[in-house]
């Protein structure tokens, strides 16, 4: 059933894209999945009481008009984002990653995706470990060319 002003079309795509996320086990129920109506924006905020299993989202291929992807507390670590940072799908331009035990090696992962030219906001707060390696990478990429915010609050 479309939401109020939603079109069929984009309901049937939400809808096709809930379905793969739950089916597949991409994400535990408790987190929450949240999708904007079209897809464009994806929320799963956590506590930071569980690793989210992010490797399955990279591959994802019904996550075409992924605009803002939220992974807020959900201790992705740098392997997650490494995994994140492989994709050729993905085509965030807001990227919220605060609080998710990211080190150096995550700067360089995000410098360096396929998706970094895109990224117009890129939230890494609340990651201490992140640190002046993580910072310089971000700052020497090649690829941040259209980066506009970048939070660094506790990093």
């Amino acid at each position: 059933m479309p939401c109020l002003g939603e079109s069929v079309e984009n309901a049937a795509a939400s809808a096709a894209l809930r379905g793969e996320a739950e089916t597949k086990g991409y994400f535990p129920p408790e987190v929450g999945l949240m999708l904007s109506n079209w897809g464009e924006l994806l929320d799963l905020t956590n506590g930071g009481s569980y690793d989210i299993p992010v490797a399955p989202l990279a591959k994802a291929t019904s996550l075409p008009k992924l605009r803002e992807l939220n992974l807020r507390g959900c201790m992705i670590g740098d392997s997650g984002l490494e995994a994140l940072a492989t994709s050729t799908t993905l085509k965030m331009q807001k990227l919220i990653l605060a609080r998710n035990d990211l080190h150096p090696a995550a700067g360089e992962a995000i410098a360096t995706a396929p998706w970094a030219p895109g990224l117009v906001h890129l939230d890494v707060s609340s990651n201490e470990m992140f640190g002046d390696g993580g910072l310089r990478a971000l700052a020497e990429s090649t690829q941040l060319t259209s980066l506009k915010t970048l939070l660094l609050e506790f990093t």
